[in-house]
């Protein structure tokens, strides 16, 4: 169940009656918008943010337990050699994992990144990328774990490959 933050329905709630006295003609506009001032000093006035989602914790905390060490943990060469099996086209050198993809154009390029780009903030991991015209290039390294790949990064190349249309 959603929690309510309830300073800050205090104050929209001020807000909104004091935005409706105005539109009455009934309080001058100086003294609304101290009224408006002194209600935010008061209570305080912040957008709502989001809560945050527990599941990648739990997920993470179920990898550990499999594994024996944390997402941030870099991989053995082993460990991602058997992970590319079931990721096509992708290459591990330089200690990062890296794909190329060829669009039609520009547009469907620049479409696939931005539906990367949900994946990548869900999993709070976000990979470097470049775009010339229809090409994206994809590198995957985790930064915590001194830019060596981690489950990580095998995660988000699995999330990129189930929604991947050029396969």
């Amino acid at each position: 169940m959603a929690e309510t933050n309830f300073p800050e329905v205090g104050t929209l709630m001020i807000s909104l009656i004091v935005f409706l006295f105005l539109m009455l003609g009934a309080l001058p506009f100086g003294s609304g918008i101290i009224v408006t001032f002194v209600t935010i000093l008061l209570f305080g006035f912040a957008p709502a943010m989001p809560m945050q989602s527990f599941h990648g914790t739990v997920q993470e905390s179920k990898l550990e337990l499999q594994r024996g060490h944390s997402m941030s943990s870099p991989l053995s060469e082993s460990e991602i050699i058997a992970a590319l099996q079931s990721l096509p086209g992708w290459h591990y050198e330089d200690h990062r994992l890296s794909k190329q993809f060829q669009f039609q154009n520009f547009r469907e390029a620049v479409s696939f990144i931005v539906r990367l780009s949900f994946h990548a903030e869900e999993l709070n991991h976000h990979p470097e990328l470049k775009n010339v015209y229809g090409q994206v290039e994809l590198a995957l390294t985790t930064h915590d774990a001194g830019n060596q790949v981690t489950q990580k990064d095998i995660q988000l190349a699995q999330a990129i490959e189930s929604f991947n249309w050029l396969k």
